[in-house]
C-alpha cells in the first residue's frame, strides 16, 4: 500500500471525529515517532528528544483539558525553529526527525486553529516517514493499522 492510498484509507475512518478525538489521533501518530527523534539525537545530540515529548505531554494536556493559545503559539513557534535541516543532518535520521518535528509543528497548529488541514497535514507526514523507514527496512505498511486505530480513540 503506498502513502496516498494509506492516508485515504485512515482518513476515511476519521471523520466524524471531534477535535479532542481528532488531537489524540494526532499524539498516537507523534508518539510513533518519538523512535525517530531519538535517533536522530543519538547521532547528532542535538537534545530534540527532550522538546519532543513536551510537545506530546502538551499536547496531551490540551486534549484533556484544554491550553493556554499563548503557551501554545510560542511551543510552535520553537517547533518551527528546531525543525533539522536536512542539508545540515544529511543522513536518513535527519529527514526522519524533520518529517517527526513538522509533523508536531502541525499538529501544534491544528490544536490552536482547529483547522482540518493541520490535522491532515500531521498524519501525512507521519505516515509519508512510516512508509519511508517501513520501505528502508522492506517493511510495508500495515493495511489493518488505520482500523485498529479508529477502534481505539
Amino acid at each position: 500500500m503506498n502513502t496516498d492510498e494509506y492516508l485515504e484509507k485512515l482518513t476515511e475512518g476519521l471523520t466524524g471525529l471531534t477535535f479532542q478525538q481528532k488531537l489524540t489521533v494526532g499524539i498516537f501518530f507523534l508518539r510513533k515517532q518519538i523512535s525517530a527523534v531519538a535517533g536522530f539525537d543519538k547521532i547528532y545530540s542535538e537534545q530534540l528528544l527532550p522538546f519532543y515529548e513536551e510537545i506530546i505531554n502538551m499536547l496531551t494536556v490540551c486534549a484533556n483539558v484544554g491550553c493556554d493559545t499563548s503557551v501554545l503559539r510560542n511551543k510552535l513557534q520553537h517547533c518551527s525553529e528546531k525543525i533539522p535541516d536536512t542539508e545540515e543532518f544529511t543522513s536518513e535520521v535527519g529527514s526522519f526527525a524533520q518529517h517527526a518535528m513538522i509533523s508536531a509543528c502541525y499538529l501544534l497548529s491544528f490544536c490552536l486553529d482547529q483547522n482540518p488541514a493541520d490535522f491532515h497535514k500531521t498524519l501525512e507526514m507521519a505516515v509519508e516517514n512510516f512508509y519511508i523507514q517501513n520501505k528502508l527496512s522492506d517493511v510495508l505498511l500495515s493495511n489493518d493499522l488505520p482500523h485498529e486505530l479508529i477502534l481505539n480513540v
